[in-house]
């Protein structure tokens, strides 16, 4: 269900997640990583994406392999736009943001 929600510009919204987590759930994870602007929720949200198919299907990495690199792309230019960084400090926020999702999910799920 988490490949099949990915939106065609490589992000997941609010409600696909919200369906997947549950609504509670989501609500408490949102509210650690905080975020504000609708850029900042896309990229929480395509973190927390990533982060489910890390920690609950690595056995069939194989098949979610390219939607999750198109959702890190997705990511890296979402904090190009917002952040003034040069590409490997982008790459490390991306991957930031994935192991802060995986740490907060762990408790949840």
């Amino acid at each position: 269900m988490v490949i099949t929600s990915q939106q065609f510009d490589g992000c997941w919204d609010e409600k696909a997640l919200k369906n997947i987590l549950g609504s509670s759930v989501y609500d408490q994870v949102a509210v650690a990583q905080k975020p504000t602007t609708c850029s900042e929720i896309k990229v929480w949200t395509s973190a927390l994406a990533l982060a489910i198919l890390e920690l609950k299907c690595m056995t069939e990495k194989t098949s979610w392999e390219v939607v999750a690199n198109k959702a890190r792309a997705f990511m890296s230019k979402m904090l190009v736009v917002t952040e003034k960084k040069d590409k490997d400090e982008i790459l490390q926020m991306v991957l930031k943001f994935i192991t802060q999702a995986k740490e907060i999910l762990v408790k949840f799920i």
